[in-house]
């Protein structure tokens, strides 16, 4: 069993690595520039979440009002599986701004995992919103790109 000080010298060891990685660039996490955007049935996406996810690390954004994009920091170059989710109430108002699925779920008292609180759905088809199932594939290249568009349809 851990002493109190070997934990309190964990958790502060713990804290400054993952302080020293908010401030992290895309070089020092192995990433490079991913910008784009988003179309659903010919129209801009706002307020949608995008996701790059590689066996590295996974990066996010969320669309302006035309529906364009650029990753926080960055994605992994080489092979990425895309998935983009917009979740909206019955009335078709957004989720607060900033908060996603799983913070969503957590303030409603729900369990993490799959499927949405009463009251919610899913804006984007589950071919492109499912990190699962998602049919949306990007080879990133080694320095980058400012052209990661997704033109998506609603069926």
């Amino acid at each position: 069993m851990m002493s109190r000080n070997g934990l309190y010298a964990f958790s502060g060891l713990f804290l400054a690595i993952a302080i020293a990685g908010c401030g992290s660039s895309e070089a020092e996490l192995g990433t490079v520039p991913v910008a784009g955007t988003v179309l659903l049935d010919n129209q801009p996406l706002a307020g949608a979440s995008v996701y790059f996810m590689n066996e590295l690390r996974t990066g996010q954004a969320v669309t302006d009002a035309e529906g364009k994009f650029e990753l926080l920091q960055g994605a992994a170059p080489g092979p990425n599986r895309i998935y983009i989710t917009k979740v909206v109430n019955e009335s078709g108002a957004p989720v607060e701004e900033g908060m996603d699925l799983e913070q969503l779920k957590a303030s409603q008292g729900l369990p993490p995992g799959p499927g949405l609180p009463k009251g919610f759905k899913e804006v984007v088809p589950p071919q492109y919103s499912d990190p699962f199932k998602t049919e949306l594939t990007l080879d990133v290249p080694a320095d980058g790109t400012d052209t990661a568009d997704f033109t998506l349809t609603a069926n």
